[in-house]
């Protein structure tokens, strides 16, 4: 009910800022069709993964969609802005919601944005990329509201040299879960150096939680959700023994996962080039690192300039090691099963996605359809490009991945996956200016079987 509450209000407060931007300030809209067709037992994987599950993963479907946006200003002390896309998907089933939906205000260099947004968290080289490690736009947005810095910002009396941003958010999950009505904290900080010199070094932390809810268990049942509750897991402290199980005691309240961010970036003329590590922790036993084995590894290059190589990337991604495979209740190292939770068992997930890393499998992948991740031990290749050939814009990712299970239940034996995903895209004059854009993909291996596919979009977006 709060959901329905909370989603109703948001609209019409959308409603209201969008006849007010309409009659004094220019607005975005679009409007987009197209379908796919293939053979498979999905989707090619790149063609539904990390596209904030927008797209089906069965192998044909066609789908519509309209949006409206106006970006928040930046200029001025204040500003505002909102957005809202209508998807209408058919893949043998009918999808229709909004993808997006929010409303948005500035105040100096602090952002207030509330609804169903889009937004990737992490130093990775975007879109290039396989994501961020533990938010990485492969779910369907969360309903949040969100305070932020509204990008890097200089850090007073440093002259430019010393920058930061952050986060702090708060959001609703409001799909089926095997805990009701759980809610989510995040919250990051991010410090870069180097100002216009041609290096720059950063740092970032990111931190996200699960609390509250109800679960079917009776050992947890209806579980803290108040201020207090809310202290404790944004500081990540233990449960009072007063109202909670001993678990969540002897543990931290809330399931706690997140990220530490480090990040060189270099610029020559014409060129900007850099390196990244994204770690992954769900407990002190990879907090406390500087560095594990755990983690994601990036190096791009950007010409910044339209060519046949725009941008490419490279990537390395390790999930095996866990702090290994044992864990005794009470000792912080073992068995961190990412994504996982012995409370929260839906696990890191939204409407059936995986909200970080799309190679930890998400749950509507799952044949046998068992709660959270069951494959999050995983090594995966990755090369990223993209360019322009002949007024069409390609880009190109090739990702090959070993899929080891989990350290609970591990695979027989290794398996092999290996995707490929061409998306081409043009401007062309068809009665009216539109955009058109193809992708081809496919997929070879045992973990998610050998597909291959074709989608074609086209798009009318403009100003009113």
């Amino acid at each position: 009910m709060k959901n329905k509450l909370f989603t109703r209000a948001l609209f019409y407060v959308l409603c209201f800022f969008f006849a007010l931007a309409t009659m004094a300030q220019p607005v975005n809209y679009y409007i987009e069709a197209g379908g796919q067709s293939g053979f498979g037992q999905h989707s090619p994987y790149w063609m539904f993964s990390k596209q904030f599950a927008r797209y089906s993963i069965q192998p044909n479907s066609a789908f519509m969609a309209a949006g409206i946006n106006r970006q928040v200003d930046t200029t001025g002390w204040t500003g505002y802005g909102f957005g809202m896309e209508l998807l209408e998907r058919y893949d043998g089933e009918n999808t229709f919601r909004f993808q997006e939906l929010w409303v948005a205000g500035r105040l100096s260099f602090l952002t207030l944005r509330a609804g169903r947004f889009y937004e990737h968290n992490g130093n990775q080289f975007e879109p290039l990329s396989l994501g961020g490690t533990v938010w990485s736009g492969n779910a369907l947005p969360i309903p949040q509201v969100e305070i932020s810095t509204s990008g890097y910002k200089d850090l007073p009396f440093t002259r430019g040299y010393v920058e930061f941003k952050g986060q702090l958010s708060h959001g609703w999950f409001d799909d089926t879960r095997f805990v009701d009505d759980p809610m989510m904290h995040h919250k990051n900080l991010y410090v870069k150096i180097g100002g216009d010199f041609p290096v720059n070094l950063s740092y970032g932390l990111e931190h996200f939680a699960i609390y509250g809810g109800t679960s079917p268990d009776p050992d947890y049942g209806k579980l803290p959700d108040d201020f207090d509750a809310y202290k404790k897991v944004f500081f990540a402290e233990n449960g009072d023994s007063s109202n909670v199980n001993v678990n969540e005691v002897i543990n931290k309240l809330g399931n706690h996962l997140g990220s530490k961010n480090y990040g060189i970036d270099v610029t020559f003329t014409g060129i900007k080039t850099g390196f990244y590590y994204q770690s992954l922790f769900e407990d002190n036993s990879g907090k406390n690192k500087f560095m594990t084995p755990d983690g994601l590894w990036g190096i791009y290059v950007n010409f910044q300039k339209e060519g046949l190589v725009e941008a490419i990337t490279g990537e390395y991604l390790n999930t095996t090691y866990q702090s290994g495979p044992h864990h005794e209740l009470g000792v912080s190292g073992g068995n961190d099963n990412y994504f996982n939770n012995y409370i929260y068992r839906s696990g890191w997930t939204y409407r059936g996605f995986t909200m970080g890393t799309p190679l930890l499998t998400s749950p509507v992948l799952d044949d046998i359809e068992t709660p959270g991740i069951y494959n999050n031990r995983v090594t995966a290749y990755h090369i990223g490009i993209k360019g322009l050939v002949k007024e069409v814009d390609y880009t190109i990712l090739l990702t090959s991945s070993i899929n080891r299970g989990t350290w609970s239940v591990p695979f027989p034996e290794n398996l092999h996956q290996f995707s490929a995903w061409l998306s081409l895209q043009r401007n062309v004059e068809l009665f009216t200016p539109l955009e058109l854009s193809v992708q081809m993909g496919f997929d070879v291996g045992e973990m998610y079987g050998n597909n291959a596919g074709v989608m074609v979009q086209v798009r009318k977006s403009g100003v009113f």
